[in-house]
């Protein structure tokens, strides 16, 4: 088998039958916008340190005239403009050999015997003992808790695919850099460092000796590519079908065939179908938002960012909401529009914003997005909670360091 990448060991755990399809059957998957998005900004970050003596936006230009970031607009071009300049301001004046290793393509073979692959955006010398591995990210509406810091498998793989680049550094630290966001920084103590690789080697065996791939439903499902033709999201969707609305639906080869109207015909079991899943969902949200209140006094009481069940982990994260000045967003946006918003939150803006580039009119919405970024704002923080299937990763990490405090090790 070829050597794997964090992607992959991610997508195996959460839904062996979605890597089936995507890395097997190599079966195409869409791409959001953000994806996208992404991928452009770190080819021109990989084409400015291919080519040092280009200037970095310049090398940004050229990647975005690509067919394949035509879906982009000009809003999210100025946006990763943005980003790029905050690149060089934190690049600004690091020079080798403090920066050991930039937009680099890694691929090698782990101590426990298994191929990887994956790209490190840079490696810092910070002394002569220490290296700090760092990841841009280009986006994010909520960031990482401590407990997600240390059990991400991107990070852990960051970190013993850099001791293997450097074996004279004693210590490497992971850092994450959000662009218009946080710098975070942790690390990985030998314990976690061991569990990690336990981790990849029986994921790696399993997925080179399986011959049959499961589904396994998962928050990310409504999304999933092939969701159409799985037979857990198909019967999960089934179970949701009404007595009323089972007409809608017909099964061929046990996979369900839902919403196949004949207007106007169809108006009472559509009506009906809509009815039914706008009651279920208020009742769902219901239960969730009263569920969620007590876990979060609980967590809030207690001084807890995470508390794991045996099969869950409930974790407890910040989440940053920013508004815009009312008066000048009333007078970009006209009285229409600024009063359908009602609060003017950041992030409404930002779709209306899209909606307009989409139709087509992208300089009025760069006009609109430059004299709001100009304006004042205002910020608050809630508390955003979530529920999780533990990893696998995490387990063995909590078993390796029990032991090593059973036997005295040093964690």
């Amino acid at each position: 088998m070829k050597a794997i990448s964090v992607s992959q060991l991610r997508k195996y755990e959460a839904c062996p039958r979605q890597y089936e399809q995507h890395y097997i059957l190599q079966k195409p998957e869409e791409t959001s916008f953000h994806s996208v998005f992404g991928t452009l900004v770190h080819a021109a970050l990989e084409a400015y340190h291919a080519h040092p003596e280009r200037h970095l936006l310049d090398c940004y230009r050229e990647e975005f005239k690509k067919p394949e970031y035509r879906v982009l607009d000009a809003g999210l071009y100025e946006k990763g403009q943005v980003m790029l300049q905050e690149y060089l301001l934190d690049t600004q004046g690091v020079t080798p050999p403090n920066i050991l290793n930039l937009e680099e393509r890694v691929e090698l073979t782990l101590p426990n015997g298994v191929p990887v692959i994956g790209v490190i955006d840079r490696i810092d010398k910070i002394d002569d003992e220490t290296i700090a591995v760092v990841d841009y990210k280009t986006g994010a509406s909520s960031f990482p808790t401590s407990y997600e810091l240390e059990t991400d498998e991107q990070l852990s793989m960051y970190d013993v695919m850099a001791r293997q680049l450097h074996p004279w550094a004693k210590t490497v630290l992971l850092r994450l850099h959000y662009f218009q966001g946080p710098k975070l920084t942790t690390q990985r103590k030998p314990h976690q460092r061991e569990a990690f690789l336990d981790y990849v080697a029986t994921l790696y065996q399993e997925m080179i000796t399986s011959t049959i791939f499961p589904p396994r439903l998962n928050s990310y499902c409504g999304y999933c590519t092939y969701r159409k033709d799985c037979p857990a999201y198909q019967l999960t969707l089934q179970e949701s079908v009404s007595e009323s609305v089972q007409g809608l639906a017909t099964v061929e080869e046990k996979i369900v065939r839902p919403l196949a109207f004949q207007l106007p015909d169809d108006l009472p079991k559509l009506a009906g179908l809509l009815e039914q899943v706008q009651y279920k969902r208020k009742i769902l949200e219901r239960v969730e938002k009263d569920c969620k209140a007590v876990m979060k006094d609980y967590m809030e009481n207690t001084q807890q960012q995470a508390v794991e069940t045996e099969d869950r982990v409930i974790t407890l994260s910040q989440r940053e909401y920013t508004y815009l000045n009312p008066h000048v967003a009333h007078d970009v946006l006209g009285a229409s529009v600024f009063f359908g918003l009602a609060t003017v939150p950041k992030e409404k803006v930002e779709e209306y914003l899209q909606e307009v580039r989409l139709a087509g009119r992208a300089e009025e919405a760069a006009r609109m997005e430059l004299a709001l970024q100009q304006s004042t704002t205002s910020s608050f923080t809630q508390a955003s909670l979530k529920v999780s299937k533990i990893k696998r990763v995490a387990k063995i990490t909590k078993a390796k360091g029990k032991k090593a405090l059973d036997t005295g090790e040093k964690v």
